[in-house]
């Protein structure tokens, strides 16, 4: 009895602590002009904002290698104007302290999507929010992007801005759901021996 009680107060305090995961939200945006390609039919756009944003998790940061930060997460692209989809590839978020740059890579391809070059990037983990930061932008142009809408494509850009924002994540981790659940099994437990014992 006295381990049901236990289990069901340690479950009930820490079930809210990890019910919610550090949520962060990265956004590369820049002007360019490019195209999607779906089949025979090509889309082109010229100087348009273009914007780039991957939602995931703070947890699943990996330091690569000395300074090397990467964040694989889904993500999407929109071009003003209407245009946009998201990526089939695995998209992953980038920050290189050692070179100073940061954004958004193609892990599929091994290809840089689009960075941007800024010193301030010599200390961001992506792990916190960070920006708007602008620079220079590295990117290679007229590779293709497996979307949802087709090939993207990025053929010049003006200078670039990355930015993270954190919040809470409304969607409860798996964990979190098990602790959780085994919480709301002691607390009825324990109801029902006291209703039975009345």
């Amino acid at each position: 009895m006295r381990i049901l009680h236990l289990l069901t107060l340690v479950a009930v305090i820490a079930a809210p602590l990890a019910l919610h995961a550090t949520q962060i939200t990265y956004t590369e945006t820049f002007v360019g002009s490019g195209s999607v390609t779906n089949g025979n039919f090509t889309e082109q756009f010229s100087n348009q904002l273009v914007t780039l944003t991957g939602v995931g998790d703070t947890d699943n940061v990996v330091n690569q290698s000395s300074g090397l930060f990467i964040n694989i997460v889904p993500t999407t692209f929109s071009v003003a104007g209407g245009l946009g989809g998201a990526f089939a590839d695995e998209i992953q978020f980038v920050s290189n302290q050692g070179l100073g740059v940061g954004g958004v890579g193609d892990n599929t391809t091994d290809a840089a999507v689009m960075f941007t070059t800024n010193s301030a990037f010599n200390t961001y983990d992506l792990t916190t929010a960070f920006g708007p930061v602008t620079g220079a932008p590295i990117f290679n142009a007229g590779a293709h992007f497996g979307t949802t809408s087709g090939a993207f494509s990025i053929d010049s850009a003006g200078d670039s801005t990355f930015q993270a924002t954190t919040g809470a994540s409304p969607v409860p981790e798996p964990s979190s759901l098990i602790l959780l659940g085994t919480g709301a099994l002691g607390v009825l437990g324990v109801m029902k021996r006291k209703l039975l014992a009345a």
